[in-house]
């Protein structure tokens, strides 16, 4: 060969040892030279392509690329048996921890935290001790932190925490001296699952926070607590817990500055009583009804058994939706005053069950519909005033009134009452001292009546047989059949459906 064509193969041959990899860039300048030797075909010349390196040696190329190539396949080949016996022995023993793979999302970095970190959050499994106070951490509680069951205390008391506490803290189950998270920003409900804190003997302290809604009433269960047990300072909602009265708290039970509303239940009474000291519930809502003050109040659904008297509050107070059916529990109420609002819908039946009312039953001026509930006639010792009127009920005054025994005020005016008034509902009137009204409503008429619709057809008259006239003359669009029960009217003196 040339030594032109020789020095013009020479940029390829080193490029190929380069992508052989283990030259260094050093020994890629290399020279290309003419070697002679015997050659087997007889012609006396042989050509082979060589380099030199720096040491003079004379190596052949093709000799070079298959030993790099026997040395690439051989490392592969141990790298996979090498990665073949690990996933074997991870198979067979399993990591014992039960946390998760770390998470960069879980974990402060200087990139996004550079100076308040978050808690710590992969402990060993038998940590007893979880105490990070006052330490300026930040971030919310790991719900990691919950496979922690061998903790006894837990404190993170004036922290800047934040969100919510984490249903998993209730897996702690061994928990003993004290649970503070006092003195953070935490929000949202506190969960039921806490409850589950039955060996805690001192320092439940949840107090200055931003918790909110119904206090649980599963924290009723932490009964082993004698000393500090303290939710104070926050927006806790509702009435306070009758389960409450189970505890045996005694110093320091702390209520105050949340938004507690209702009366204090008795058994919660009996234990501030027995207390050594620090029963506390003022800065609340207490004697409110709860939901009064809300933009759109409305009737509480759950108050105290021993409650004597839903009066003035419950008067006139612009209440919306209706009479909860719990309202038939309060068996000691006296005085139910539910006049002037904005209530609506049925007549709970379960009214009837509220057997100590002798005073006052006001419902007027709402927008009640529907019929009269019959279970109203149980209400025997009502004798002041019986207050209907002015709503919407509709279908005839119940037959079952008659039992009432309201001696001053009995009011069903400006209704949409129809058929005649019973007879026994008469007697009453005629027997009351004071005022008895039925006017504006549809007295005399069969009940389901509307002249006026196309297709009319006859209402069911519900068995009143004391009807005198039925007189639908002239009632154009009426069809269907007559009803059989006209034959039960056996007192109509008057009959006529002509045209």
């Amino acid at each position: 060969r040339t030594r032109a064509s020789a020095m013009h193969a020479a940029p390829l041959i080193a490029t190929v040892l380069v992508l052989l990899g283990g030259l260094s860039a050093e020994s890629t300048a290399i020279q290309t030279r003419r070697s002679t030797g015997s050659a087997s075909d007889g012609s006396g010349l042989a050509l082979r392509e060589v380099y030199f390196d720096h040491d003079g040696k004379a190596v052949d190329l093709s000799e070079l690329i298959r030993s790099k190539q026997e040395e690439a396949v051989a490392k592969a080949v141990e790298e996979e048996r090498a990665r073949m016996a690990r996933r074997k022995l991870d198979e067979e023993n399993p990591c014992p921890t039960p946390f998760p793979t770390p998470s960069p999302t879980l974990l402060p970095t200087l990139s996004d935290q550079p100076t308040v970190p978050g808690l710590p959050i992969y402990q060993p499994t038998s940590t007893t001790a979880y105490e990070y106070s006052s330490a300026q951490f930040s971030r919310t509680i790991p719900t990691q932190l919950g496979w922690l069951t061998a903790v006894t205390v837990f404190n993170l008391y004036n922290n800047e925490l934040t969100g919510p506490v984490p249903t998993q803290l209730g897996l702690m189950t061994a928990m003993k001296q004290y649970f503070r998270i006092n003195s953070n920003v935490l929000s949202g409900t506190v969960p039921t699952e806490l409850g589950n804190f039955g060996q805690l003997t001192s320092g439940f302290q949840i107090r200055k926070n931003q918790l909110n809604g119904a206090l649980p009433t599963e924290l009723a269960q932490l009964s082993a607590v004698t000393v500090q047990w303290l939710v104070e300072h926050n927006s806790f909602t509702s009435s306070i817990p009758t389960e409450l009265g189970m505890l045996n708290v005694e110093v320091n039970l702390w209520l105050n500055n949340n938004e507690f509303c209702s009366d204090v239940p008795s058994q919660v009474e009996a234990l501030s009583s027995s207390m050594t000291s620090g029963f506390q519930d003022s800065s609340n809502d207490i004697g409110t009804p709860c939901g009064f003050d809300d933009a759109w109040p409305k009737l509480p659904s759950v108050l105290p058994a021993n409650t004597r008297s839903l009066g003035d509050a419950y008067s006139s107070s612009s209440f919306t939706g209706t009479i909860p059916t719990e309202f038939g529990l309060l068996t000691a109420v006296q005085i139910l005053r539910l006049e002037t609002n904005e209530l609506s819908g049925a007549c709970p039946t379960e009214l009837g069950l509220m057997s100590a009312l002798t005073a006052n039953f006001k419902l007027n001026d709402n927008d009640f519909t529907g019929p009269l509930p019959t279970e109203l006639a149980q209400l025997s010792a009502v004798t002041n005033s019986f207050l209907l009127h002015k709503n919407s009920f509709t279908s005839s005054i119940p037959t079952e009134l008659g039992m009432l025994n309201v001696a001053t005020y009995f009011w069903l005016n400006n209704n949409e009452f129809c058929s005649d008034v019973p007879s026994q509902v008469e007697a009453l009137s005629s027997s009351i001292g004071g005022q008895y009204q039925d006017s504006s409503n549809d007295i005399g008429t069969v009940c389901g009546w509307t002249s006026s619709m196309v297709d009319s057809r006859f209402p069911t008259l519900n068995g009143w047989t004391s009807t005198t006239s039925i007189e639908y003359n002239n009632q154009q669009g009426l069809t269907g059949t007559i009803p059989s029960e006209f034959g039960l009217m056996t007192e109509v003196t008057a009959f006529d459906l002509g045209t």
